[in-house]
């Protein structure tokens, strides 16, 4: 049985730009989940190397570039 992930994820702050706004997600798991929201962070971001976890973006490792929180998420 496939668990769709869906889940609505508000950025702010992100790249130089600052950008912010709100993103829906629907995917087929938590590794889809992450591809789409790293997909749309780096449409925002100079560097392909980010990372994120708790509420953070970070480039290269070391350096906050935005921020992040999820607004819904569940599992069908």
């Amino acid at each position: 049985m496939v668990h769709r992930i869906k889940g609505v994820v508000k950025y702010w702050d992100l790249g130089r730009s600052k950008a912010s706004g709100i993103v829906k997600i629907d995917a087929k798991d938590e590794e889809d989940f992450n591809n789409q929201l790293e997909k749309e962070f780096k449409k925002h971001l100079m560097s392909h190397d980010i990372s994120f976890e708790n509420g953070m973006v970070v480039v290269g490792g070391f350096r906050k570039v935005g921020s992040f929180e999820f607004i819904a998420k569940e599992e069908d």
